[in-house]
């Protein structure tokens, strides 16, 4: 059958003429005066007409240019009837690939005028089934001079001055224009249809080239527009290039006799082509985790550009779905091509010394990792996008953390939960971990619009409703339980920052513990149980925070003695997590990023230290164990930790050396060593990391009493009066 090529001109119609044994070679000016029943009855139909590449650099007459790139094509396809072509190749460019919005940048005007045929070709339905968009790669010859390999060439036989971009660091696919057109006479016979990456799939750094020619002088420009990265995905036609002998680069040179040693090939397994220029991620370890994470995002955005990072040799080389797995190695080689924005790690079942050298090997990469938890504080084994976040010092804190008992969040399932300052640390934490569940609806109660916003957003569950309130709110709040037919109670809602607190007294008392006294007012006989989130700051209490939580706790237990009686209250108290807002860590990263010195109170305080997750998990599984009269659940946090020790492994962790500290001594309210207890005796409960205690018993009369005189005082102003009552009732 014979082949009908349009476009006398260029260098690959004269290659194709020879490739081909039946050919009709038709110029510009033959297209549009060709006798179009001379042609063949049947024929094959290569498209070649585009404006001259070495004319791209300054277009002076486009008239010309949209002729070469458009009219010809449509004019010539418009006077035929469709069903004479058997099949058809336009050779388009792998330019399309790039930013081609960049409008400064002239030689983008060549692909967009190729998409726009490409685009035009593809919406003719009567060529759909005989179309190949052929997407050249980087063609290089003998004849021209416009490839970077040419103008090497021309380096080495006339002394030219050679000019690169970027130190020749971008990566290129380069194709003889001999084997594109191998590759076409072989494409024609084929079922291959669509579009189809012409290139070998392998790229080459264009400096190793310059580097292996010994080319010892060149011209460097930066260029913000070069692309780093244009390598061919060749899955559709790699039957095609293991039957032929595509010549190499090397080989090139040294047919014309030029000395040059083999050059690495960089090559990445692909479902798509290697023209990057949008952000990717990447995911480390392609087990059920990074697989599930995957399909999350993809569901959202299908265009995102996904690499996998697995240590699994029998994975390397392989996909889950379109994205290649490889090996950390090569990874790294690669990484400056890829515009990987983010790295997750995503291998629950690490341990924090694992993790740590994961990290380690990553970290010189970017500072943008992310991690999804331990495996023992993931609910119900959903993993969920929600749950990735960014790598903390804590990850690598020298702390196993707790495992769930599944059978301990059964009394959640099917039940509507409330969760008063669920915008907060630990609010948020609990609903994001709740949603795990079968629960069936979770009011997030919150007092401040931009946090809930936020928590909602990063969330996203259909099961959250949001709801902007003040818990002293109580007639709102009441009927938010009764119509939503609440069940289970998380409340989670207080201020905690203590040496804010000392000098807010009347105002942690209102939100404190009036706000306890307004969420238990509006609580009625459907409501199955109550969680008060306390502190290790209640354990003998010093300070206005540690004050008002202790009383919150007595007030508790007095309403479920006296009012709720049917109601299951938990009292769960425990001491600093790693990734609560305003935290110890926190304020030391702050400091740090702002390259400020340290503060520390003493350089003998300790505290107790759990992360967030673990906090949570233990919590709502304290819902369902039995409790004792007065019985404090006490979160198992290990022994307390020196903050001191704290610093030291943080700035061990960012290589920072002789960073400056400064110990600014206890303020008021402040202990050197917290406890969670004052009781002596402890019992085990039914998890091994939650026991129970029994702390002094109060009088209900006096707890009546003492009810009544917070109502009635905190709004005189007369702060010392309140607290001075408070704390002589919690002594006596």
């Amino acid at each position: 059958m014979k082949t009908v090529i349009l476009g006398k001109r260029s260098n690959l119609t004269l290659c194709l003429k020879k490739t081909f044994k039946n050919t009709i070679v038709l110029s510009k000016s033959e297209i549009i005066d060709v006798n179009i029943k001379k042609l063949p009855n049947k024929f094959n139909l290569i498209i070649n007409t585009f404006h001259p590449s070495n004319q791209l650099r300054s277009i002076n007459n486009f008239e010309n240019f949209f002729e070469n790139n458009f009219i010809y094509v449509s004019k010539f396809l418009d006077s035929i009837t469709h069903n004479r072509i058997n099949k058809i190749i336009y050779t388009s460019s792998s330019s399309v690939y790039g930013d081609i919005k960049d409008y400064n940048n002239i030689r983008n005007l060549n692909a967009l005028s190729k998409l726009l045929i490409e685009n035009y070709l593809l919406s003719l339905n009567t060529l759909k089934k005989k179309l190949i968009i052929a997407r050249i790669f980087n063609m290089y010859d003998d004849n021209e001079n416009f490839s970077i390999i040419s103008k090497i060439l021309s380096k080495l036989r006339k002394k030219n001055n050679l000019v690169i971009f970027n130190k020749g660091e971008s990566i290129r696919d380069f194709i003889n224009i001999l084997d594109v057109a191998k590759i076409y006479s072989q494409l024609i016979k084929t079922n291959i249809l669509g579009i189809v990456d012409i290139g070998t799939g392998k790229g080459i750094k264009i400096i190793d080239i310059i580097n292996s020619l010994k080319i010892k002088k060149f011209s460097n420009f930066n260029n913000s527009n070069e692309l780093k990265i244009s390598i061919a995905n060749t899955k559709k036609i790699k039957k095609i290039l293991n039957q032929l002998n595509i010549k190499s680069v090397e080989n090139f040179f040294r047919k014309k006799g030029y000395k040059i040693n083999n050059i690495s090939k960089f090559s990445v397994p692909s479902q798509k082509n290697y023209y990057e220029e949008q952000n990717s991620l990447a995911i480390y370890g392609c087990g059920y985790s990074g697989k599930k994470i995957y399909d999350q995002i993809i569901s959202k955005n299908s265009k995102t550009s996904i690499y996998y990072i697995d240590d699994n040799k029998k994975k390397i080389g392989k996909f889950y779905k379109k994205a290649p797995i490889i090996s950390l190695s090569y990874f790294k080689n690669i990484f400056n091509y890829l515009n990987v924005t983010n790295i997750i790690i995503a291998i629950p079942s690490l341990n924090y010394i694992q993790r740590k050298k994961i990290y380690l090997k990553l970290k010189t990469l970017t500072a943008n990792i992310l991690i999804l938890p331990p495996k023992n504080e993931i609910i119900n084994d959903k993993i969920v996008e929600s749950d990735v976040r960014k790598i903390e010092f804590s990850d690598f804190f020298n702390r196993d953390s707790s495992k769930i008992n599944p059978k301990l969040i059964k009394y959640l399932n099917k039940t509507n939960i409330l969760i008063t300052g669920g915008a907060g640390s630990i609010g948020g934490e609990l609903a994001s971990q709740v949603c795990k569940t079968n629960v069936n609806k979770i009011i997030v109660f919150d007092n401040n619009e931009t946090e809930l916003f936020r928590t909602v957003k990063k969330i996203s569950n259909k099961k959250i409703i949001p709801i902007l309130g003040d818990i002293n709110d109580k007639i709102f709040l009441k009927d938010i339980i009764k119509k939503n037919y609440i069940k289970h109670v998380f409340h989670a809602a207080a201020f905690k920052h203590v040496n804010l607190l000392e000098n807010n007294i009347l105002y942690a008392i209102k939100n404190n513990i009036l706000g306890t006294l307004s969420v238990l007012d509006s609580l009625n006989d459907n409501v199955k149980s109550f969680v008060l989130i306390s502190t290790d700051k209640a354990a003998n209490p010093v300070n206005t925070l540690g004050i008002s939580k202790k009383i919150s706790e007595i007030i508790s237990f007095y309403y479920q003695k006296k009012i709720l009686k049917k109601m299951k209250l938990s009292v769960v108290r425990f001491g600093n997590v790693f990734g609560s807002r305003g935290s110890a860590i926190e304020v030391f990263l702050n400091q740090i990023s702002n390259k400020k010195p340290l503060t520390i109170t003493n350089k003998n305080a300790e505290r107790f230290f759990m992360s967030i997750k673990e906090a949570c998990n233990l919590v709502l599984q304290c819902g369902s164990l039995k409790s004792k009269k007065n019985g404090i659940f006490i979160l198992k946090m290990g022994k307390p930790i020196k903050i001191m020790k704290i610093v030291d492994d943080l700035l061990k962790h960012y290589s920072l050396k002789d960073y400056p500290i400064k110990f600014t001594g206890l303020k008021k309210g402040e202990k050197l060593k917290e406890i969670l207890t004052s009781s002596k005796k402890i019992y085990k409960t039914n998890h091994k990391d939650i026991v129970m205690v029994n702390e002094k018993n109060y009088q209900d009369n006096k707890v009546s009493d003492l009810i009544r005189f917070i109502k009635n005082n905190v709004y005189k102003s007369q702060d010392d009066k309140v607290i001075k009552r408070l704390k002589n009732f919690i002594i006596n």
